[in-house]
């Protein structure tokens, strides 16, 4: 049968046999590396989509604010509620109003 040079890239799985292997390269020399090089030369696409919704998020939060902070004023001002309660209700009020795959 005779020997055979095979190669195999990180994270190949063996099921059976023997062999002996040489390292050829690691980090940006590897295979995995080079790609991992790549990808990070990658510029981020802005699409018009992408930038409404960018705008959307921050007005989304400037709203948010505001809210929070009449919130936090009503609370004091008018009903005279705890601090420690009112800023555990404008926290949890906050979290809530922004939605979960909303950009930052």
């Amino acid at each position: 049968m005779g020997d055979r040079v095979c190669l195999a890239y990180s994270g190949t799985m063996v099921t059976s046999g023997v062999s002996q292997g040489v390292v050829v390269g690691t980090g940006s020399q590897a295979e995995i590396g080079r790609i991992s090089t790549m990808m990070s030369d990658v510029e981020a696409l802005q699409t018009p989509l992408t930038r409404q919704i960018a705008a959307f998020g921050r007005w989304l939060a400037l709203a948010v604010v505001l809210m929070t902070l009449v919130l936090v004023l009503v609370g004091t001002l008018a009903h005279d509620t705890d601090t420690g309660e009112l800023l555990q209700a404008a926290a949890s009020f906050a979290v809530a109003a922004i939605p979960e795959g909303c950009p930052p």
